[in-house]
């Protein structure tokens, strides 16, 4: 998947998954992050700074990430 990188620049995991809605436009956003890319957090669209090559940017730092919620393992 492509780099997901926060607005400091560093590096946060890779995008897994896009769910786009009925307009064809990215609604949601799942990435994978830690050790081993074992975990996976779900991010709205709007948190989406840019998109450059394979790289997404984030408009949310390393802090801010680590806090949104991890989705539970299915």
């Amino acid at each position: 998947g492509m780099k997901v990188t926060g607005s400091a620049g560093k590096k946060l995991g890779t995008v897994e998954e896009v769910d786009l809605n009925s307009e064809g436009h990215i609604s949601h956003f799942l990435v994978k992050h830690g050790m081993l890319s074992k975990k996976t957090k779900r991010l709205p669209a709007d948190v989406i700074n840019g998109v450059s090559g394979d790289e997404v940017t984030l408009s949310i730092d390393e802090m801010e990430f680590k806090m949104l919620a991890d989705l539970e393992d299915a």
